[in-house]
């Protein structure tokens, strides 16, 4: 993605942020060197102290080291911690709550090949055609989350655009044959780029609460994947955890 030179955001930040989802994603593997400070002036069109700059922030975040002599090297992420196990049954419960005290804009529904990533993660072929939609939940005219969500090409012709502007896609998933064993999902924080601050409301470089899950039914079978970003000044996400799972309890 090109950097916006007419931004507020300053060119290093910028590209600080592009390589730093580059590295989460996985798009520049731990151990590997990122591209030489000369490609990235070329492929950015920056200044050789924008990208130092840029390169400094990753080194204190942990992401990278500089080597002299051979260029930046991506550092291991560190792991992920401990699952914390809830009920599926929570998980839809939630979602239909949250569908009845909130609106959806529909930003987009359509059909593409997943990139690597996303194949990756719903374990398709590479540029395996899935349903992607984007939208934007909001109370009144508050908005407090941007979803996109990407289901199996198989599971994403049962429903269409009209069912997703209405219905939480894990009860569509649900309703339409592919019952839900568990998720795994995780929990961490994004400042905002200009368009998500755009679309939430929200300040260029706030931080947002950043969710990524993958929904599974049975035999490991990924059915859904979503990356949502929420606004934490107007939604926050409450767990609560019991000392045994409720299904256990009493047996």
């Amino acid at each position: 993605m090109p950097l916006d030179q007419d931004s507020a955001i300053p060119l290093y930040h910028q590209l600080f942020l592009q390589l730093r989802d580059e590295i989460l994603s996985g798009s520049h593997q731990s151990g590997a060197l990122l591209p030489s400070d000369g490609e990235l002036e070329r492929r950015f069109a920056v200044s050789r102290i924008t990208v130092r700059r840029a390169l400094d922030e990753l080194r204190q975040l942990g992401l990278v080291r500089r080597e002299h002599g051979r260029g930046t090297r991506v550092m291991p992420l560190q792991p992920a911690g401990k699952p914390v196990f809830g009920s599926v049954d929570d998980l839809i419960e939630s979602n239909l709550a949250m569908g009845v005290d909130s609106e959806v804009d529909l930003l987009s529904f359509d059909y593409v090949p997943a990139d690597d990533r996303i194949a990756g993660k719903l374990k398709l072929p590479h540029a395996a055609i899935v349903q992607r939609a984007a939208r934007v939940r909001r109370t009144g005219r508050t908005p407090f989350a941007h979803l996109t969500t990407y289901v199996p090409e198989d599971i994403g012709r049962r429903f269409g655009k009209e069912e997703l502007s209405s219905v939480p896609i894990v009860v569509l998933i649900e309703q339409n044959g592919a019952r839900i064993e568990y998720a795994d999902q995780t929990i961490s924080a994004q400042a905002a780029d200009e368009e998500l601050a755009a679309l939430l409301d929200v300040h260029p470089l706030e931080a947002l609460i950043r969710l990524e899950r993958t929904l599974y039914s049975a035999g490991d079978v990924p059915v859904e994947h979503l990356v949502a970003f929420y606004r934490p000044d107007v939604r926050n996400l409450r767990m609560i955890f019991h000392r045994n799972p409720p299904e256990r309890r009493g047996a």
